[in-house]
């Protein structure tokens, strides 16, 4: 019976280690970006932005929801990368960009298409914005941020 309960708590120990170890700090999450973890960071949005218009497209509810709640968290590193700056403006425009987000997530909850498809259309139409005040094209495709922000 003491070697049953022995495993029992190695077991549980085992399966709780993971998420102390690979899970982020509150400090880590909360620190302020730098500007190439700002890069890498859209650049992710990117990539789960196109996840998501495909969910959308093929109706996975669940999938946008997974999609809505990565967004959610990097939009919220990169409202903290501009405040950081004190870049009232790109603020704004991620406060919009996490509202989308947010309208987003509702209509994954709700399963309907017709307002994710406006949402995501609201929230791609936010990042054009930004980029097109705040960010430019480089030389190999990707983005920079202006030199005025």
């Amino acid at each position: 019976m003491r070697a049953y309960g022995t495993i029992i708590a190695s077991c549980v120990v085992l399966a709780n280690f993971p998420w102390g170890v690979f899970q982020p700090s509150l400090e880590a999450s909360q620190a302020v970006l730098t500007e190439a973890d700002f890069s890498a960071a859209m650049e992710e949005i990117d990539y789960v932005t196109g996840d998501a218009e495909l969910h959308i497209d093929a109706k996975y509810w669940g999938d946008l929801g997974t999609d809505t709640d990565a967004l959610k968290s990097l939009l919220e590193q990169i409202q903290k990368f501009w405040m950081a700056r004190e870049v009232q403006g790109a603020v704004d425009f991620v406060e919009q960009a996490l509202v989308a987000t947010a309208a987003l997530s509702r209509a994954s909850a709700v399963e309907d298409d017709d307002q994710a498809s406006q949402a995501f259309s609201d929230l791609k139409s936010t990042c054009r914005s930004c980029h097109r005040e705040f960010r430019e094209r480089t030389d190999d495709g990707g983005y920079r941020i202006k030199p005025s922000g």
